[in-house]
């Protein structure tokens, strides 16, 4: 799968989880659902060698916002079985 198939592949899967459209995560709306879809693609994507950079450059954002959002991300990973079950449905995906 190459870099763009990857983006794709993880957007999308958040976003069906999420009962979103894929380009909900790409737009700069910051609702709950739409946060909580970004932040899972960039902890997967992150984890699959992304840089901040690289994935800021797709969604538009300082690479700042991506660590911020990682961050996020692992925290809630953490403390809600919905948010782990987003990340799993991500990654899997990806695998």
């Amino acid at each position: 799968m190459n870099t763009n198939q990857q983006f794709e592949t993880a957007i999308r899967s958040a976003a069906e989880f999420q009962g979103l459209e894929p380009k909900d995560l790409l737009s700069p709306l910051r609702l709950a659902e739409i946060s909580a879809g970004r932040f899972a693609v960039f902890l997967a994507l992150r984890e699959r060698g992304f840089t901040h950079r690289v994935i800021g450059e797709a969604f538009r954002l300082h690479h700042s916002a991506i660590v911020h959002g990682t961050r996020v991300a692992r925290d809630r990973e953490e403390t809600s079985e919905q948010f782990r079950k987003l990340m799993g449905r991500v990654r899997m995906a990806l695998a």
